[in-house]
């Protein structure tokens, strides 16, 4: 038989222990557990191949998803590869597993990073920069001024809006 000192311990620390697991259960939740309706629809698509956009939005909000969620879902998907529409407008997966959604500002980073056109951006030089250079860089391309023009000519470039907004600015200028 244990002495009165380690029965008491034993008591005292099973009764923590009670109490312990009964704060962990009434806890309220901190926040609401969602579904994640975005792995949802693409399961849906791969196990449901050929459906319509509509008509996976129809299926999808049976099952409690959103309408708007489900549509932008689809778009989203469609634009970042991992489904593709066929000519009837059915859709299916492009790939055997779901991967999470690129954010735009990421997919647009991304995109910047694949093609750069023209030279890389070069440092200031500071003061040295407004320095006069010896040579003149004829590299660059150069603008001819055609100074033989007609007025038949420009009227003929012009778009009929273009072409109204001329007729009211003459007609303001030399009045009439």
């Amino acid at each position: 038989m244990p002495d009165i000192r380690t029965a008491l311990l034993n008591a005292w620390a099973q009764d923590e222990e009670q109490t312990i697991k009964e704060k962990v259960m009434t806890q309220p939740h901190r926040f609401k557990p969602t579904n994640n309706a975005s792995r949802e629809t693409f399961s849906f698509i791969k196990n449901n191949p050929n459906l319509t956009a509509k008509e996976i939005v129809v299926h999808m909000t049976k099952r409690g998803f959103k309408e708007n969620s489900t549509t932008s879902l689809c778009t989203q998907m469609i634009r970042q590869g991992m489904v593709s529409r066929d000519t009837r407008g059915g859709l299916r997966v492009m790939q055997d597993e779901y991967a999470p959604l690129k954010s735009y500002k990421k997919r647009e980073k991304i995109k910047a990073e694949k093609v750069k056109f023209g030279k890389p951006e070069e440092k200031s030089a500071g003061l040295a920069a407004l320095a006069p250079q010896d040579k003149v860089d004829t590299s660059r391309s150069t603008i001819v001024l055609n100074r033989n023009w007609t007025a038949q000519g420009v009227v003929d470039k012009l778009s009929v809006m273009q072409a109204r907004e001329l007729y009211d600015l003459l007609k303001k200028i030399f009045g009439g």
